[in-house]
């Protein structure tokens, strides 16, 4: 069974509604892992989910950022806009960068 960052991280770290996008870097390094998360327990960090996802995953899989939302864009179908995700994760990360957050 191939293990992937969202299947880890919801069933076995947070019961809560996950995605994991990557974000383009523009220095030709790849992909940054961004994990989006709608959790439903305030209490949970984005340390919590990396840790898990170090204990749980092989380095390059772990997020580099965890971004919580208050939802995930979806269609009529339910299913998740992985690229309008990813486009508005790179757009935050841009800012965070923009004003000296990352």
């Amino acid at each position: 069974m191939k293990l992937n960052s969202t299947s880890i991280i919801t069933k076995n770290c947070l019961d809560n509604n996950v995605a994991v996008v990557g974000v383009h870097e523009d220095n030709g390094l790849g992909e940054l892992v961004v994990a989006c998360v709608v959790r439903k327990d305030q209490n949970l960090t984005a340390e919590d989910v990396i840790r898990f996802c170090l204990y749980k995953l092989t380095d390059y899989k772990v997020p580099a950022h965890v971004w919580f939302r208050d939802e995930l864009p979806m269609n009529a179908n339910g299913k998740i806009l992985k690229r309008e995700l990813s486009r508005q994760a790179r757009e935050l990360l841009d800012h965070k960068r923009h004003l000296g957050g990352f």
